[in-house]
């Protein structure tokens, strides 16, 4: 799992970027992506929280860390 940044310029200038959890997986040899949540309006925290939690694969140790930014957000 990872998380997914996709930023969209509109015809008016304006940026909106989409903050998305997704998953790899193959399906008959090939190589598909899942969205498994739009992250896009969590805090900031929570997200590097989520991200660290990702990257290092310890789920168990940072759990405890999301949960507190969750009671805090």
């Amino acid at each position: 799992m990872y998380l997914d940044y996709s930023t969209v310029k509109t015809s008016s200038g304006k940026k909106h970027t989409r903050i998305l959890l997704r998953e790899s997986y193959r399906e008959n040899g090939k190589v598909k992506k899942r969205s498994l949540a739009n992250m896009t309006n969590l805090p900031k925290n929570i997200l590097a929280t989520i991200k660290t939690m990702l990257n290092k694969g310890d789920e168990g140790a940072t759990l405890a860390n999301l949960e507190i930014d969750l009671i805090n957000a």
